[in-house]
């Protein structure tokens, strides 16, 4: 009787955590590049997303831990969410230019989604400014390619562009 118990409460553990991760199926993916002075380039941007109804903030990651121009968020659950972050550590903070660019991304289960291409510029100097450019559209295919081949992305999945931005560049100040 008591191992006929311990299986069904292990049974029951197993199907509900499988039922909650179900909807943990979400991937946000961005593209981008950094110029820093003349010839300083960087590839790939942080970025991280909070769910407007709980505050969760999750951050993004590399594709390669080496060096990767895409960075991405996986395993969101469905729901409304604000960009709060962009770029890198200099300027890691919660930004409300960021927040009003992205404005509230409303994110389905069992999607994956494309925030854009993105190049950014660092002029020479301190404490210099970050100026992005923004182009949304298709996905590069490579990048398709390579969330596939990770098992990030199903093989029947295409990422989805998010529509157009209200502007196509935008400004950070970094962290003094």
């Amino acid at each position: 009787m008591k191992i006929n118990t311990i299986g069904l409460l292990v049974a029951c553990v197993i199907l509900s955590s499988t039922a909650f991760t179900q909807d943990g199926e979400i991937t946000v993916v961005l593209s981008s590049t950094t110029v820093h002075g003349f010839a300083g380039i960087n590839y790939g941007m942080d970025f991280a997303i909070r769910n407007v109804d709980t505050y969760e903030v999750h951050k993004s990651e590399p594709l390669n831990p080496l060096v990767s121009k895409y960075t991405f968020i996986d395993n969101l659950q469905s729901g409304r969410y604000e960009v709060v972050h962009l770029g890198s550590h200099e300027f890691l903070r919660i930004d409300s230019v960021v927040q009003k660019f992205f404005g509230i991304i409303e994110l389905t289960k069992s999607e994956s989604y494309f925030l854009g291409n993105f190049r950014g510029k660092v002029p020479i100097g301190r404490n210099m400014p970050l100026y992005i450019d923004v182009s949304v559209g298709a996905a590069p295919k490579r990048l398709v390619r390579v969330l596939r081949k990770r098992k990030i992305l199903e093989e029947d999945q295409e990422l989805i562009a998010l529509p157009s931005y209200e502007r196509d560049s935008l400004m950070l100040r970094p962290i003094k």
